[in-house]
């Protein structure tokens, strides 16, 4: 479940990252989500388990690639990490 309190901000992409975010929180090894909205485009960070980041990673390209193909006219960047590392992002999702 998407739990940023307001995706609204995000505009245009909002939709986007609530759909990626939706598909990929469903990876048991996908602990959290951020995004970060910049100028024309949108960061994604996913952090997921340290022991298990190649196999997870091929998982969330694919969501990823599926995600740019269903929104061809925005702009998005991925990042997929071990590393929760604090950021002004905004935390869409995190596994509790």
């Amino acid at each position: 479940m998407v739990t940023a309190a307001d995706l609204t901000k995000l505009g245009k992409y909002a939709e986007a990252v609530r759909k990626f975010t939706e598909k990929v929180a469903q990876f048991p090894e996908v602990k959290v989500v951020k995004v970060n909205s910049c100028e024309d485009y949108v960061d994604l960070w996913v952090v997921v388990e340290s022991n298990c980041v190649d196999e997870a990673e091929e998982k969330i390209v694919k969501v990823f690639l599926e995600t740019w193909a269903q929104f061809p006219n925005l702009f998005l960047d991925l990042m997929v990490t071990s590393n929760d590392y604090p950021t002004n992002s905004i935390e869409v999702y995190r596994r509790v």
